[in-house]
């Protein structure tokens, strides 16, 4: 029997970690052990979707209301960009990433740029958050990262065959 090989393009629907969060949120015995692993794994070689603000200066916004419709506009200023940092009700922070689109409330998500970033760059990003952790589909079947554990999944082998 062939090993089953994973691709980018499989994990890039989402489908399978939503998959394997669901599974982890229902086991509650050894197996949990297993999928825990399994879903930090996949997420090591997921990209997933990350709410951030984008800030630009009065300056810059007035060039580009003034730009006649062309596509560049030079901005002379920094572009200031902030993630979302959410609280649970006990009062601890979470960097919250996405699965795929279909797991972002449209309410929160009208409020946000949302770009597609590597998982394994997300990591970088929190460390620079003083957050317990990276939350995964914070509106759902939520599933939480702890910070003390960023550089093992980072150091995670690929399970991605190239």
């Amino acid at each position: 029997m062939e090993n089953f090989k994973i691709t980018k393009e499989m994990l890039k629907s989402g489908n399978i970690l939503v998959s394997l969060i669901e599974k982890y949120n229902k086991e509650d015995n050894e197996n949990s052990k297993n999928n825990f692993r399994g879903v930090l794994r996949c997420l090591r070689d997921s990209t997933v979707i990350v709410p951030l603000n984008v800030k630009l200066s009065d300056e810059d916004i007035e060039k580009i209301k003034n730009s006649n419709g062309r596509y560049f506009v030079s901005i002379s200023n920094n572009i200031n960009i902030a993630a979302d940092i959410i609280e649970s009700n006990d009062g601890d922070k979470y960097f919250p990433v996405f699965s795929q689109k279909a797991q972002i409330p449209p309410k929160y998500g009208k409020n946000f740029n949302l770009l597609p970033i590597e998982f394994t760059t997300v990591i970088e990003l929190a460390k620079t958050h003083d957050v317990k952790g990276i939350v995964v589909d914070p509106f759902s079947e939520n599933f939480i990262v702890p910070s003390d554990i960023y550089d093992a999944v980072k150091e995670l082998p690929s399970e991605i065959e190239e």
